[in-house]
């Protein structure tokens, strides 16, 4: 081959390389991760029927109306023990309920089932249980799609034989996934506990644990996000500033958002996403 045959061969397939770049690049601004400290929230006055108020703290930590997320929402729930719960279900919502702290009693149908902290509860649309805490106990938990601000569970329906039922999981019996394309250092561990495997529609979970040092660069987030940090520390950026974060805080994400993370402890993430 002539030199400028390899020369116009060369430039060809940089404008090729470069045309490929344009096309993956996101076509709107990038999207800032929203951190999120409990205590910086007010709790709010409980509409919630199910529960007595006296015995729940309750505070919507990223919602439609704050935050403008559609797809999901995520409140965190303090009970003391022996708080009672009635049955209810979710008309028009998918619930994940990640259990923090203390033990539950969680009745369907008669039959008692314990969860305990580190498991997670799936409530299809329509499901319902009775139940109570054993101990003082802490719950995350999420819903698609977001809920309206003015919004309190429905009453309980009558229980039949098509009544969808909880599942309730422990995730490190869930399949998993060791790493990501987008580890640049350090290790992870990702337990797929919610996916349309077992009749999720509309919101997943993944249970991730990252060792201290692990380093995620520009991974891309199609769909709306929040996540838990149950154990750590790190920052995450989105937009060129870094946003430190710590055990007990949220992380909200925007649908097409690409961020850097960066693990300064070893963590535990509870990573849910819109389907």
């Amino acid at each position: 081959m002539k030199a400028y045959e390899l020369a116009i061969a060369l430039a060809s397939s940089a404008l090729g390389v470069n045309a490929a770049f344009a096309q993956m690049a996101p076509n709107s601004p990038a999207q800032d991760a929203i951190v999120v400290d409990p205590s910086t929230i007010a709790p709010l006055i409980s509409k919630n029927r199910a529960v007595d108020a006296s015995k729940m703290e309750y505070r919507r930590i990223i919602s439609s109306f704050n935050d403008d997320f559609k797809d999901i929402d995520v409140g965190l729930s303090n009970y003391n023990g022996g708080a009672s719960f009635r049955g209810i279900s979710y008309i028009g919502h998918d619930e994940i309920c990640y259990i923090d702290k203390g033990m539950f009693v969680s009745i369907v149908k008669g039959n008692n089932t314990v969860v305990r902290a580190g498991q997670v509860m799936f409530r299809p649309e329509g499901a319902t249980s009775d139940g109570k805490t054993i101990t003082k106990a802490t719950s995350v938990c999420f819903f698609s799609p977001a809920r309206p601000k003015e919004w309190a569970p429905p009453g309980k329906p009558d229980y039949d034989q098509d009544t969808p039922q909880p599942q309730f999981i422990d995730p490190e019996l869930s399949p998993s996934t060791e790493g990501d394309p987008a580890l640049t250092e350090g290790s992870m561990t990702s337990y797929h506990a919610i996916s349309r495997n077992i009749g999720a529609r509309r919101i997943g979970a993944d249970i991730i644990f990252y060792s201290q040092g692990s380093m995620i660069v520009k991974r891309a987030h199609p769909t709306e996000e929040i996540w838990y940090v149950a154990e750590g520390a790190g920052a995450i950026n989105c937009a060129g500033t870094d946003k430190p974060f710590r055990e007990g805080q949220f992380i909200a994400l925007r649908a097409g958002s690409r961020c850097d993370l960066r693990l300064t402890k070893d963590s535990k993430i509870i990573a849910v996403h819109a389907l």
